[in-house]
C-alpha cells in the first residue's frame, strides 16, 4: 500500500472507502464499532454502516428504538465510529452528531427489509432483557412470516442520520506512520498532520 503524503489524498481515500463500505458486505469498514454514552458509562457495539454521502456529511446505520445506544433523553445523539482495516492497516477515528430520519424515510426503509432482516427489530422484549432460552426472543414461527406479518416491528425499527464532525486517519506503516485530522469548523472543513 502506498503511503500517505498529502491531506487531499487522504481525505479522497477516506471517503471512497466509506462508501465503498456502505455498499460492499465484505468490505473491512462494513462493520464499524460505534461508542456513546449510556447514562454514565461508556458503551460499544457493532453496527452495519447502510449508508454513506460525503456531500451531506452523512453516515447512517439502523437501530431498535428501545437500544440502550439511543436514549430518548438525549437531545442529540453523539457517536464515536472506529473503522480499521488489517490488511492496509489504516484505522479511521469519526465523531458524529446522530439525527432520527424522518418517519416517511423509515417506512421507505422498512418495505426494503426483507423478514430476516426485520428480525432485529422484532424481539418481544427490549434488546438486552434476560431470557431463558435464545428462541424466547422472537415471536413464535417468525421466520416463517409474510413481510406483512411482521410489519408489527416498524414500531421498533429507526435509522440514524449521522453527521461527521471530526474525521481523523491513521496509516500504520513501515516507512513512518501518517495521522491527520480533518475537522469541520464555520461551515468548512479544516484540515492537520498529527504526530501519530
Amino acid at each position: 500500500m502506498e503511503i500517505f503524503n498529502d491531506l487531499p489524498a487522504v481525505w479522497t481515500y477516506s471517503w471512497q472507502q466509506l462508501e465503498e463500505a456502505s455498499q460492499e458486505n465484505n468490505h473491512p469498514w462494513r462493520l464499524p464499532v460505534i461508542a456513546n454514552l449510556t447514562g454514565s458509562q461508556v458503551s460499544q457495539r457493532t453496527v452495519v454502516l447502510r449508508k454513506v454521502s460525503q456531500k451531506e456529511r452523512h453516515l447512517r446505520f439502523y437501530t431498535d428504538l428501545r437500544s440502550a445506544k439511543i436514549s430518548q433523553k438525549d437531545e442529540r445523539l453523539r457517536f464515536s465510529w472506529l473503522f480499521y482495516n488489517t490488511v492496509s492497516q489504516i484505522q479511521l477515528r469519526i465523531q458524529s452528531e446522530g439525527v432520527v430520519v424522518s418517519v416517511e424515510e423509515a417506512d421507505r426503509i422498512w418495505r426494503g427489509l426483507p423478514v430476516y432482516a426485520r428480525s432485529t427489530y422484532a424481539s418481544i422484549k427490549p434488546p438486552g432483557t434476560i431470557i431463558t432460552r435464545p428462541k424466547d426472543a422472537l415471536p413464535a414461527g417468525f421466520f416463517t412470516m409474510s413481510s406483512i406479518q411482521t410489519d408489527a416491528a416498524r414500531a421498533n425499527f429507526m435509522a440514524i442520520d449521522n453527521q461527521v464532525k471530526e474525521l481523523e486517519f491513521l496509516q500504520l506503516h513501515r516507512e513512518g506512520h501518517r495521522r491527520a485530522r480533518f475537522v469541520w469548523t464555520d461551515g468548512q472543513w479544516e484540515s492537520n498532520w498529527l504526530v501519530p
